[in-house]
């Protein structure tokens, strides 16, 4: 990821964040900005789009919640953001299209698609003459191999 990014030219990397609501899922999202941060001295910008506590308190529809285990040093910071009441939820709790709405938002929010459908675009039309050649050098090799074979 931190060679892709170094390479892209981009001025900050993006890391949308989807995991499940609960002390040890809070905490990583935030450790794993602050690793690539520190670890890597990259410019990180993380937004975490599910599962958020006030999806959670505002989707009627989530199945029954989790016990929020007391572990890994995760409940202390959670129980006083949250309180001790707060019920953990499994991202599978999501319907798949609600994730996908979610995440394409929060993809939305954060890209000019202008600029990567011209992207994408410059990509297809420099990929185009490679497809010629790739068949062009299949057919030589076949011709090589079927000759190798009389």
């Amino acid at each position: 990821m931190k060679n892709r990014y170094k390479a892209s030219g981009k001025e900050k990397l993006v890391i949308i964040l989807v995991s499940d609501f609960d002390p040890s899922s809070e905490s990583i999202a935030t450790s794993f900005a602050r690793s690539l941060r520190d670890d890597f001295n990259l410019d990180v910008h993380a937004i975490k789009t599910t599962l958020t506590f006030e999806q959670v308190n505002t989707m009627p529809d989530l199945p029954e919640s989790l016990d929020v285990k007391e572990d890994k040093g995760h409940f202390i910071p959670w129980v006083k953001k949250y309180g001790r009441q707060q019920r953990g939820y499994e991202l599978e709790a999501l319907a798949p299209a609600v994730l996908q709405n979610i995440v394409r938002d929060a993809i939305d929010g954060v890209i000019d698609r202008d600029r990567f459908n011209a992207e994408v675009r410059m990509e297809r039309d420099e990929a185009r003459p490679l497809v010629g050649l790739r068949q062009i050098v299949s057919d030589m090799l076949k011709t090589i191999r079927d000759s190798g074979e009389s």
